[in-house]
């Protein structure tokens, strides 16, 4: 009887031990994020598996410019990318699961001049059933990265707009960029960023929360030095900033500004990018001026809420001067 109580205790441990790991698992995944500091929005749950199931989900999709909030007109939740808006429907069949609106649909649009393009069999290829020819780099863009999956069909031929040659798809503009490089001339518009302000969403939406929730700074903590102390001129200097918050942890995506006083007197202003994920954003500059003496930097971090500014220097010196 005591044998057998004891292997129940172990078979009901062992049991236990299994629903906690299984629950744990499904937790993680759930709560799983990633922070994009180019915009300080993250993805979650299964808005990001949804974004990371394709290939050049970036490309495609862009990074995320809001957090996932409610739209009442699509009664559910909604989160904006550069170039996509992702629903989560609750009531799918198969469970939760997020799909893609339609926005080569969606935004308004004033159709284009009509651009005439010789039909090549070898270089378009019609979508059916659309009835419309996609050709030339927008055929071989439209392969490549996924094509009726990731685009649609396509809604209109290619036209002209505003001077450049553009095509419409059921969840994408083609854009054509001939000042581009070769391989990149075909670029998509942000309809993602169009749909957001056409619909008029309170453009609060749009502030990066950082790598932390910003309601919760109360103070920035700014830290600013060059990478070299004494330079000789031509050459070039870095400048680090690091930003925190009142706990000293890292702000991400807090925009930094320089202004820099040579001592010739002359002025410089750079905005550098946003900080990362640590906290830290730097630049580097050239240094031209040949005039002895400090050159002082002023450092204006700004947030939504919290703009503090601070203050370095370095000293320019001339080769014999520094020699003596």
């Amino acid at each position: 009887m005591r044998n057998s109580t004891f292997i129940n205790l172990i078979r009901f441990s062992f049991t236990f031990i299994i629903l906690s790991l299984v629950w744990q698992i499904g937790y993680a995944q759930a709560n799983v994020s990633r922070f994009f500091p180019e915009t300080g929005h993250y993805l979650t749950g299964e808005f990001l598996a949804f974004y990371e199931s394709i290939p050049n989900p970036e490309l495609i999709f862009g990074v995320p410019i809001t957090e996932a909030f409610p739209d009442p007109q699509y009664g559910g939740l909604v989160q904006y990318l550069e170039r996509a808006r992702l629903e989560l429907d609750v009531n799918a069949a198969n469970g939760r699961e997020v799909h893609r609106s339609p926005l080569g649909e969606m935004v308004d649009y004033q159709p284009g001049d009509p651009l005439t393009v010789p039909v090549n069999p070898d270089a378009c290829r019609c979508i059916e059933p659309s009835q419309y020819d996609v050709c030339y780099a927008f055929l071989e863009f439209y392969e490549e990265y996924g094509g009726r999956d990731q685009f649609g069909l396509p809604t209109t031929n290619m036209e002209l707009q505003s001077g450049r040659i553009v095509q419409r798809f059921q969840y994408a503009i083609f854009e054509w960029h001939p000042e581009m490089d070769p391989g990149h001339q075909v670029v998509l518009s942000d309809l993602g960023r169009t749909n957001f302000y056409q619909r008029g969403f309170n453009n609060n939406l749009l502030l990066p929360i950082g790598g932390g929730t910003q309601a919760s700074i109360d103070e920035l903590v700014v830290y600013a030095f060059p990478g070299k102390q004494v330079v000789i001129p031509p050459t070039t200097q870095t400048l680090h900033v690091i930003v925190m918050d009142q706990y000293l942890q890292p702000v991400s995506s807090a925009a930094v500004q320089l202004a820099i006083k040579f001592p010739n007197e002359s002025d410089s202003v750079s905005v550098l990018p946003l900080t990362d994920g640590s906290g830290i954003t730097s630049i580097e500059f050239p240094v031209s001026v040949e005039t002895p003496g400090m050159v002082e930097i002023f450092v204006t971090v700004n947030l939504p809420a919290h703009t503090q500014e601070t203050r370095t220097s370095y000293r320019i010196s001339l080769r014999d001067e520094f020699l003596e």
